[in-house]
């Protein structure tokens, strides 16, 4: 009881105080404690049993007994092996959850490194930021050391300057005469006595002169020494600086080891217990193994028609237990002894059991009256015998113990699925008890029993109750009616935990042994199920589980599931690969992207419900129920659009421009908090709350104040960014106004803002900001920047920033928007580009993820200012002077696809993929351009030609043929969507030369080679694929179009001047005709102008017949083909093609083929009669840019994306898989 307990509650602090690290150290001997308590005991026991009754009653058992006798051995030996199993799955359960509680302080140190790594860092920075202080403090000491130098050689050229003028004062006044010796010398000294009241008179200006001098050089001296006196003061301070810094330093040093330290100690740790549970990982393997073998010989025991059909069962137990190999580093091991002599009983009961026959069946009732034994005591062992017994007396029926589903009905009654109690409890609303309605005959397997039920659910059709019964591994279904005492199983053999239903009435289970949840279907009978979300392996990853807990579908099919051990909730859109850390707002994949193409939601000017009047709409604003509101500038006015609509209606305003409580001047912002608005008024300087939607008048909020954006938070705060103050105001209810951000004078300080364009408030109140420096009597954009200021600094974080040397004009500035998700990844609309940018939590530079959108009539590209998400995660964005309102889709992959950097190695697909998709596979109809977008994620003109195509299994590598520049080129993916171009073969310019290539059509891969049809040439060549300079011929004087290969590696060409196809296996030059050959015709045994070629795993060869108009298949061996897509002439009715080009037949015998002259893809299943379009360019062409046209060739990689060539647009597409 004493473990139990212990257990109980460690697992009561992971559930509810999961979020605490726990330092708790977990040691090999605390481990091997617990197993020696928990897990020896019953293991022993059931070994005992095992050998003395059931071997040893076998063995003492006489051949010739009576029937009665045998009934009453059978008997007992039944309750025997019931015993040893029941003993064996206390052990699994002991160790299930010793294996939990070794999880979850895995968890937690994991979560403890991380956060020591992150203080590590920051410690690391701040060392950084001391040393950066203390160089800084010493350049100071060295300038002013060297400022108080320069004062004292002032001083003392100023105290020589002061002695010269005194010295000048003095000849001035005494008439200086040149001394001379002898006679003359001394007449005129007497001279000069007598001649100096005459020379002062005189020299009256000079001495003046000499005076002023004199003073100016006091003046000097008394300067340079008060200067000296002031340098000499900043020097003390500023070595007194140094010394402080140099302390801090050795404080921030001595920090940083310590933290160092700690971490290390932590990593160590990590690694025992690793070490542990790798261990532990072999006793599991080990009783799994013998407790399934214990069920067998139950089985064995009860259907047996004679004794030898139980020897082996018996031998797998008795061995498995004997080799206890697993646990040996327990210090516990069953003697040496003891197993020989296992081993020779089982040689003597092969004997004994051939000899003795039994007719008489086993009665279902035996396994209910066995009696359970009680742990034997350990015996030659050196550990202390613990008993963990747990009755169900200990609990009252009518209380909860230990409640993990819940379900409401509608009448609001509870149903708990209560895991200790092992039963379904009903709890009425303010009831006071409850009451078990299913299950509560103790802990077990049979069908009025439960072992460890997790999650319950009420299916309405049947009236039954659906329940997981987790410790059985199994889908119960549980009939309401009164009386009901069992269930049924309706799924077998699952680790379910947690159980939903949505309205189809298909049931989604957690499956927490493969992460991973699963649908099912009433109308197959819950067989199978299909994966929805998850079955990626464990792991944190966004199309990953750890530990898929409880889950809920809602009415779009949506999964919300509680991940564990990654302590978040994710939500899977569905069909989609991966999902949504699930929160307040939508929060896309880390690694996701959006279409380029995009959809035109609206596009003024307007001329329905406002009265023909053309719009301008500033800012959007879109709530909870998608739902858009904008801010109308220049009708003074906002209106609403509800969600799908295309027709707006005028909300708030249109009453012309005015300062009264009913109008509206050049409103530049509107955000609503439930049933209100609050309403940035730019021409009125002021804002406005308008306490009902459909108000009549509203109510002056502030006054006197330039605003441009508005943002609200979770409290009822306001933030208003003042444009000319360079500040983010915050309005509190009781507070007076704050400062959020900015606030001191306008300048692109960190504490500064210049032109706060945008602004975003996150769950933790901090503040975004998109400033911009704006010139040129604001028509320009000169240097924007993302700064965050977390609550309550005093200054920002910058986040993001771009420049703009060419000061493109944007027309005016408008507000741009901006938006921060709860993982902290910023999204902003770039003002000089016009593109939509990602910055991820810590990231150094941001990723273009939308880039210029569809142009407007006269314009050259899209500047837009405004983004947010919906519940899906699709992206709006509106443009600057349309207003148009675009929603980008976010792309949902049901199948992989790298989204980083390429792969290594060679894996190609070209014409030989078998890519994961189905007869019914679907893709998206916008596909996403690889090789068109330049570094600012603006579009630019491609002159080339994209032609035949390759593409790797992973498609992260493009290999394609540009006919205009004679070359191949290599497109490999560098960032998500992003993909760098080199080239691999040919150059620019044509030529017949090893190096040169002149119009290559298509391009294929072999090992490590290219393989080019190098079509004006007249040749196929061969061309090395890394750094290969020049490729070597290996047909010539040939005709080609398509090539393609077999597994064999024997080569198919295309010849289409001679209407034919021919193989040709390794060394040949003449080949052999696999196709056509019998000149240009309609025949099935004719071809016109052929183009692509696709061979299948049964060698058939499948070729696009150009102007018959249809693609043919051609059997191994036959004399002529068979017409499997088009052959109706051309046209563009569902039975005919019209100049087909590339071809691909997957493993279902499936064609699909590029369709160009109707400018779409068709399928055609094996042996329709006509096709299906799987993408279509002759739909959703809002902007000709993006329509679909002419597709020349089509590959798939490995997860089912397609990839298409279109030469007339001058790009290569990839369409992503949706289901």
């Amino acid at each position: 009881m004493r473990i139990h307990l212990y257990v109980f509650i460690l697992l009561c602090n992971v559930v509810f105080h999961h979020g605490a690290t726990d330092h708790t150290l977990i040691t090999s001997s605390y481990i091997k404690q617990q197993i020696v308590e928990t897990i020896i005991p019953p293991y022993y026991t059931a070994y005992t049993i095992l050998n003395r009754e059931i071997v040893q009653k076998l063995l003492t058992t006489h051949i010739d007994i009576d029937e009665t006798a045998v009934q009453t051995l059978t008997d007992s030996l039944l309750c025997s092996a019931k015993n040893i199993q029941n003993k064996l799955q206390n052990t699994t359960e002991a160790m299930e959850r010793i294996r939990y509680t070794v999880d979850q302080y895995i968890i937690q140190l994991v979560s403890a490194i991380s956060d020591q790594e992150e203080q590590v860092r920051q410690n690391e920075h701040a060392v950084s930021q001391v040393h950066k202080d203390v160089q800084h403090a010493r350049d100071q000491v060295a300038i002013v050391q060297k400022t108080v130098q320069e004062c004292e050689s002032s001083l003392s050229r100023a105290i020589i300057s002061m002695r010269e003028a005194h010295e000048e004062v003095k000849r001035a006044l005494v008439c200086y005469i040149r001394k001379r010796k002898g006679v003359w010398g001394f007449v005129l000294r007497i001279l000069g006595i007598l001649a100096k009241p005459i020379c002062r008179v005189i020299n009256r200006t000079g001495i003046s002169r000499a005076k002023r001098t004199r003073t100016i050089t006091e003046d000097n001296l008394a300067h340079a020494y008060q200067r000296l006196q002031i340098q000499q003061e900043k020097f003390v301070n500023k070595q007194a600086k140094l010394g402080t810094a140099k302390v801090q330093l050795n404080a921030t040093n001595a920090q940083l080891q310590t933290t160092v330290s700690t971490l290390n100690e932590q990593r160590e740790q990590q690694k025992l217990v690793a070490s542990l549970t790798s261990q532990i990982k072999g006793v599991e393997v080990h009783l799994v193994h013998v407790f399934s073998s214990s069920k067998a010989l139950q089985d064995a025991l009860v259907n047996m028609m004679d004794f030898e059909l139980v020897l082996e069962p018996l031998k797998s137990v008795s061995i498995g237990m004997a080799k206890l190999h697993a646990i040996e580093w327990l210090d516990w091991n069953i003697s040496t002894e003891n197993y020989h002599q296992i081993n020779l009983t089982l040689t003597r009961l092969a004997e004994i059991l051939a000899k003795m026959p039994l007719k008489v069946m086993f009665s279902n009732e035996t396994a209910g009256n066995c009696s359970l034994s009680s742990n034997v005591p350990l015996q030659n062992v050196s550990h202390t015998e613990v008993e963990v017994k747990r009755s169900m007396a200990d609990v009252e029926r009518e209380q909860i113990n230990y409640p993990l589903g819940i379900f409401v009905d509608t009448d609001k009654t509870v149903y708990i699925a209560d895991q200790f109690q092992d039963s379904i409890v009903l709890w009425k609303t303010n009831g006071k008890t409850g009451q078990i309605v299913a299950g509560g005959h103790g802990r077990g397997n049979a069908l009025n029993q439960f072992s460890m039920p997790t999650d319950v659910l009420i299916d309405k059709r049947t009236n039954s109750f659906i329940i997981c019964d987790a410790g059985n591994r199994r889908i119960i279904k549980w009939c309401r009616k009164r009386g009901t005492t069992s269930g049924i199983i309706v799924i077998h053999n699952i680790s379910c935990f947690g159980i939903a239903q949505d309205r189809q009435e298909y049931l989604y289970v957690s499956v927490i042994e493969k992460n991973e949840i699963r649908r099912f279907s009433r109308d197959n009978n819950y067989a199978r199920g299909r994966i929805v979300a998850g079955g990626n392996g464990k792991g944190d990853g966004l199309n990953q589980f750890n530990f898929p807990g409880h889950l809920f579908v809602d009415t779009e099919q949506s999964i919300y599931v509680s991940d564990w051990n990654n302590r978040r909730m994710m939500k899977w859109i569905r069909g989609a690969y991966q999902g949504i850390v699930f929160s307040n707002h939508i929060v896309p994949p880390m690694n996701a992207h959006w279409e380029y193409r995009n959809t035109i939601i609206l596009h003024g000017p307007e001329r329905n419900a406002t009265k023909g009047q053309s719009l301008n709409i500033r800012n959007f604003y879109m709530d909870k129920d998608q739902t858009l509101f904008g801010a109308d500038s220049k009708n003074h006015r906002i209106l609403e659009w509800k969600a799908g609509a295309t027709v707006s209606r005028v909300v708030i305003g249109g009453h012309g421009p005015g300062n009264g409580l009913h109008q509206l001047n050049d409103p530049r912002d509107v955000i609503v908090d439930e049933n209100s608005m609050f309403i940035c008024d730019y021409g009125n300087r002021r804002v406005m709350f308008w306490p009902n939607r459909n108000g009549e008048k509203g109510e002056l909020f502030i006054d006197d104040i330039l605003c441009w954006k508005l943002a609200i938070d979770d409290q009822g705060s306001l933030y208003v960014t003042h444009m000319w103050g360079g500040e983010v105001r915050r309005y509190r209810v009781g507070e007076n106004v704050t400062v959020v951000a900015g606030g001191n004078s306008i300048g692109g300080g960190l504490n500064q803002l210049s032109t706060p364009l945008s602004i975003f408030v996150d769950q933790d109140y901090s503040v975004y900001v998109l400033d911009a420096r704006v010139t040129f009597g604001w028509n320009h954009v000169e240097y924007w920047r993302v700064v965050k200021w977390a609550k309550d600094a005093e200054e920002g974080i910058l986040i993001g920033e771009g420049h703009n040397p060419q000061s493109i004009s944007i027309g005016s500035v408008h507000s741009h928007g901006m938006f921060v998700d709860s993982l902290g990844t910023v999204y902003a609309v770039d003002p000089i580009y016009g593109r939509v940018m990602r910055w991820l939590k810590h990231a150094t530079q941001g990723i273009a993820i939308v880039t210029q959108g569809c142009p407007l009539p006269g314009k050259h590209d899209t500047t837009r200012r405004f983004i947010v998400f919906d519940r899906r995660g699709d992206l709006y964005a509106s443009d600057i002077d349309g207003p148009m309102l675009q929603r980008f889709s976010l792309v949902r992959q049901l199948n992989k696809l790298q989204e980083t950097t390429a792969s290594s190695g060679f894996h190609f697909s070209c014409s030989a993929a078998k890519p994961n998709i189905t007869k019914t596979s679907r893709w998206a109809q916008r596909g996403t351009e690889l090789t068109k977008v330049t570094d600012h994620g603006v579009r630019t003109y491609d002159p080339t030609e994209p032609f035949g195509l390759c593409v790797s299994q992973e498609g992260d590598t493009i290999l394609v043929t540009k006919e205009v520049y004679h070359r191949v080129e290599q497109w490999r993916l560098d960032v998500p969507n992003k993909y760098k171009m080199q080239i691999v073969a040919g150059g620019d310019y044509p030529g017949s030369e090893n190096n040169e290539l002149y119009y290559p059509q298509q391009v294929i891969i072999d090992q490590k080679s290219l393989i080019i049809c190098d079509q004006l040439n007249k040749r196929i060549v061969r061309w090395p694929y890394e750094n290969g300079t020049a490729g070597e011929i290996i047909l010539g004087n040939i005709s080609c179009a398509g090539i393609a290969l077999d597994d064999q590696r024997s080569l198919y060409v295309v010849h289409p001047w001679k209407d034919e196809v021919r193989r040709y296996r390794f060394g040949e030059t003449n080949g052999t005709l696999v196709a056509g050959g019998y000149g240009k015709g309609k025949g099935l045994n004719q071809l016109e102008d052929p183009t692509h070629v696709f061979v299948d795993q049964d060698y058939s060869v499948y070729v696009s017949d150009t102007e018959n108009h249809r693609v043919m298949k051609w059997i191994k061996g036959a004399k002529e083909g068979i017409i499997v897509a088009g052959g109706h002439g051309n046209g563009n009715s569902m039975t005919q093609l019209s100049y087909p080009k590339g071809v691909f037949v997957d493993s279902f015998g499936t064609v699909y083929v590029a369709d160009r002259a109707n400018h779409r893809i068709m399928r055609w299943v094996k042996g329709a009669t006509e096709g299906t379009v799987v993408i279509d360019g002759n739909i959703d062409v809002e902007c000709e840019y993006y329509r679909f046209k002419s597709p020349e060739a089509l590959v798939f990689d490995q997860y089912g994306n397609m990839y298409v060539s279109e030469p007339s647009n001058h790009r290569v597409q990839r369409f992503n898989i949706l289901s």
